[in-house]
């Protein structure tokens, strides 16, 4: 059986963990000669035999070469990137979230949808869904929902709302975001 480190949704990072089932699917863009490849592995945590699921993917960008230092040959080096595991540990979502439906649910959704992603360890709306749930309780301290983000910060020191250091706090997080979203960027992993 093969051995690999990887992170264990159960019990954390790092761990010693046994591949039951690795599958290999490459797949070739024709027109910008680019190699995909995908990893599909049935792992068993060797700390506390959890079985799971995980899906990795490299592609022929993302590989440099490397001269071996034995046989002096040039070999290629894939990195791979983790793109999520199946089922995931449910993260601690505060006790808090639930009561919010009660008052404002599109909020809740926009929060609940934060910790879905994130119980699913995939990362692909990430970005844009901490943009709209900060957007949504903007709107719902009475903040113009028409105004562009900076002028919504803005409105909301004005009415002592916030302070100046939530504001430049808020202000990055949100330029994070939206740099994020323009340039399709989506983390690999999350540690929190």
């Amino acid at each position: 059986m093969e051995t690999i480190t990887a992170d264990c949704p159960n019990c954390g990072l790092g761990r010693n963990v046994i591949v039951l089932k690795r599958e290999i699917e490459n797949k070739l863009d024709e027109y910008l000669l680019v190699e995909d490849s995908y990893e599909y592995l049935i792992c068993k945590c060797a700390g506390c035999d959890y079985i799971f699921f995980r899906k990795e993917r490299t592609n022929s960008e993302e590989s440099e070469m490397e001269i071996d230092p034995i046989t002096g040959e040039e070999k290629e080096i894939l990195h791979y990137r983790v793109i999520n595991f199946y089922p995931g540990k449910e993260k601690m979502r505060p006790d808090w979230l639930d009561i919010i439906y009660f008052f404002e649910s599109e909020i809740y959704e926009s929060l609940d949808k934060i910790y879905r992603t994130l119980d699913a360890s995939s990362f692909d709306d990430l970005p844009a869904s901490c943009r709209m749930a900060i957007d949504k309780i903007i709107i719902y301290l009475g903040v113009p929902e028409n105004l562009p983000f900076s002028k919504k910060t803005e409105e909301l020191l004005n009415r002592s709302q916030m302070t100046e250091h939530d504001k430049k706090i808020l202000d990055i997080i949100i330029n994070a975001t939206n740099a994020a979203i323009h340039r399709n960027w989506k983390p690999e992993s999350l540690f929190y």
